[in-house]
């Protein structure tokens, strides 16, 4: 029930974890640029560009230590300025590195993303240093140590069964997230049922959530809840138009009485998060996962939970990057308050 997920992801708390979440997923160095328009032949000036530690669980771990929370993470790096770089990060934001493997001899994965406005995203990976993960670099203990786990995605077969293995080992109290992108959806909702039917939450753009699954949007969360998912959040990006007003995200859940079949819905209405131009889209996603996670962790109703993200998004897009915009806690809520306190009174603050 979307009730007992809440609690079994919140017991960091009474349970006395080492770390409220702990991420696992790609670390990479992303190099940013942005363009006027995506081309297939040419040439086309570069608006932009930056190059920033990345990877989408590594964002919202990030986020959720700005947030004072307590995080770790698992995965690996090369020994290389890139890596060096990446657990700089993660030391600043007060990101525990223990589980993090520096691999010799190995080049820290990379990404290229381009970026033309809103609309238009291309991504290519350097999987590097993620390709290289074995079972001896992941320590369950440290995971296990957790109130929650949060995944992303790994390009490969080794990587990715790897943390099928972990996440099979975990125990049943350490609440599961997944954040779903394109090279999860494209392995189709067979071929990660194993992930999912262990997972609190599922979060997915709309889109990725229907290739998932080859269904129409409502059928494929309800897929996901069939195959053990607790929650399933759909995010609309800019906004779609749904009966009663524009979303900013779809939220899916197992019904109060538990029962394996059947829904309740909750729609975060799209209210303007961000006031001045949009810099960059890159981690958007991540952002909000770092809002709705933060809410599910302190407790927060469901509908709080998906507009905390919608707020955390609308951070991340005043600068360019998936984590230079991030919130600390105090201004997350006040932006929330500011927003939303017109339709959820009660739960201000």
């Amino acid at each position: 029930m979307a009730e007992e997920a809440r609690t079994r992801a919140g017991r960091t708390r009474s349970g006395e974890p080492r770390f409220d979440v702990v991420g696992f997923g790609a670390l990479n160095m992303d190099h940013l640029y942005a363009v006027p328009h995506l081309i297939q032949d040419g040439g086309v000036e570069v608006l932009a560009s930056t190059v920033q530690p990345g990877g989408s669980a590594a964002n919202t771990i990030y986020g959720l230590a700005k947030l004072g929370l307590r995080c770790g993470f698992v995965g690996v790096v090369g020994d290389d300025d890139a890596g060096k770089a990446i657990l700089q990060s993660f030391k600043r934001a007060g990101v525990d590195t223990g589980g993090i493997l520096v691999r010799p001899a190995v080049e820290t994965g990379q990404t290229i993303c381009i970026t033309a406005g809103q609309a238009q995203k291309a991504i290519y990976i350097i999987p590097g240093a993620n390709s290289s993960l074995s079972s001896e670099d992941v320590d369950v203990s440290y995971l296990s140590d957790a109130g929650h786990v949060h995944l992303s995605s790994f390009v490969g077969e080794s990587a990715f069964a790897q943390q099928l293995r972990a996440v099979e080992r975990l125990p049943a109290q350490v609440g599961v997230s997944l954040a779903l992108d394109a090279v999860y959806a494209r392995r189709g909702l067979d071929g990660l049922s194993a992930l999912i039917e262990r997972c609190t939450l599922l979060i997915a753009n709309a889109d990725e959530l229907q290739e998932l699954t080859g269904r129409d949007l409502r059928a494929s969360a309800r897929a996901c809840l069939d195959t053990g998912c607790e929650i399933v959040v759909a995010t609309f990006g800019s906004g779609r138009a749904l009966p009663g007003g524009t979303a900013a995200s779809m939220i899916v859940a197992r019904p109060p009485t538990g029962r394996r079949r059947g829904a309740v819905e909750h729609v975060v209405p799209a209210v303007k998060t961000h006031d001045g131009a949009v810099v960059d889209t890159t981690g958007a996603g991540d952002a909000f996962a770092t809002g709705f996670l933060f809410g599910l962790l302190e407790g927060r109703t469901l509908p709080v939970c998906g507009a905390l993200g919608h707020t955390a998004a609308g951070f991340c897009l005043a600068e360019m990057g998936a984590r230079a915009g991030l919130p600390n806690r105090q201004d997350l809520l006040t932006r929330f308050n500011d927003k939303f306190r017109l339709l959820f009174a009660q739960e201000a603050g």
